[in-house]
């Protein structure tokens, strides 16, 4: 009688023990956060294509481009975030990792606030922070703060309601997080109702601003190669060297006309060109300039460890104006199109392509090439430029480019 007694006694007790009474806490467990942006198709030149759309006559419905696409998810790299239960903090002030994940924590709820900024920080002490100079009349940095029920273990988590500074913001981290030429600095990113530029207006550090959309017009932050472009001439010249505007001549025309009275090419009434566009001539300055960004946003949204690359043109339109392929590239310069001291920035970027693919060579991967731009400043005239930029390379690097040069039509 006692045996059977002393069982049910024993199996009362065990089910009290898993039962919590009343006012007593759950025990704590171990659980993790994963954050991704919920872009989907915002990017107009990102593959596969919206609604499954693809350019007639081209070689590759996914335009040979594979970072960013449509179909991957966008992970929330390095963005600096914390998470709170109703006890309080659990876990951060801290960078996500690259996965976009937060590190373990404990907790006993099933419910969490996740709290985050638009700022990226990564262990080299590289700072992104993007600006919101769109929305209203100031400029905004603001905390936003998202409910996050927890599953067992990791929890992955899309943020859907999103800033509009979201396509930019992930856009130039994850630039960064691919491509580093420059360590140490905060760099700024910022949507505005202005033009599309990159420069120092943000507290005196480097700024790419992007132009948000307005009316009809799609803004530039939805292109991610134009948002990696932007980012581009802040990794390989405006971080790191003093360039004066004056440094980069943009004023090329066919014409060689000029608006200086004390010039010898000028002519009453000429209006130079002072617009650059993805196929116009400009002078070496801004042609290399614009190349080495052009390139900077193909080695961002291309496999390096592949030959062929692709340049994306974009337009507000749901259609791509232009993919232009490395192995099927016609240089814009080619049969002796462009004067000497001129060129195109795609021809330039194209070949910069083509000389990162020269793994043979020492001193000619995606850092390196980077860098090159920068250590040939101060730059000379026009028609002496190919010459200098030639003459700050080491061999057999100098070799090389100057037959890519050639290849290219950038060699005048």
């Amino acid at each position: 009688m006692w045996g059977r007694s002393r069982r049910v006694w024993l199996a009362a007790v065990a089910l009290v023990a898993l039962v919590a009474l009343p006012g007593q806490t759950p025990a704590a467990e171990t659980r993790q956060i994963c954050v991704t942006f919920g872009l989907g198709s915002t990017y107009a030149d990102a593959s596969p294509r919206r609604n499954g759309i693809w350019i007639p006559g081209q070689p590759s419905k996914d335009a040979g481009e594979t970072y960013g696409r449509t179909d991957q998810p966008f992970p929330a790299i390095a963005m600096l975030a914390r998470v709170r239960d109703a006890s309080g903090v659990v876990w951060g002030w801290a960078p996500l990792d690259e996965h976009g994940c937060t590190g373990e924590f404990e907790t006993p709820t099933n419910s969490v606030t996740l709290e985050y900024y638009d700022w990226a920080y990564f262990a080299d002490d590289t700072g992104v922070v993007a600006y919101d100079c769109w929305s209203g009349d100031g400029c905004s940095f603001e905390q936003a703060d998202v409910e996050v029920t927890l599953e067992t273990g990791v929890t992955h988590y899309e943020l859907v309601h999103l800033k509009p500074t979201a396509p930019m913001f992930w856009a130039t981290v994850f630039s960064t997080f691919r491509l580093s030429l420059v360590h140490g600095l905060p760099l700024y990113a910022v949507l505005t109702r202005d033009e599309t530029g990159t420069r120092r207006n943000l507290g005196g550090w480097p700024t790419a601003n992007y132009r948000g959309t307005i009316g009809d017009s799609r803004g530039t932050d939805h292109s991610k190669f134009t948002l990696a472009h932007e980012w581009g001439h802040i990794q390989t010249i405006l971080a790191t060297t003093d360039v004066l505007a004056s440094d980069i001549d943009y004023g090329y025309t066919p014409s060689m006309c000029s608006d200086d009275p004390e010039s010898e090419n000028y002519q009453p009434g000429c209006t130079p060109s002072t617009q650059h566009a993805i196929d116009s001539l400009e002078y070496q300055s801004a042609a290399s300039v614009e190349g080495f960004a052009n390139w900077y946003a193909m080695s961002v949204w291309n496999d390096e460890s592949q030959k062929q690359a692709v340049y994306i043109r974009p337009r507000s339109a749901d259609t791509f104006l232009a993919i232009y392929y490395e192995g099927e590239y016609q240089p814009i310069c080619a049969e002796d199109h462009c004067p000497q001291g001129v060129a195109n920035a795609l021809d330039w970027a194209f070949a910069l392509w083509d000389l990162q693919a020269r793994a043979q060579l020492p001193g000619v991967g995606p850092h390196a090439v980077g860098g090159l731009l920068a250590a040939a400043y101060p730059w000379p005239k026009p028609q002496d430029f190919w010459q200098h930029f030639l003459g700050t390379l080491p061999e057999p690097v100098a070799g090389a480019w100057s037959t890519i040069g050639g290849d290219f039509a950038i060699d005048n």
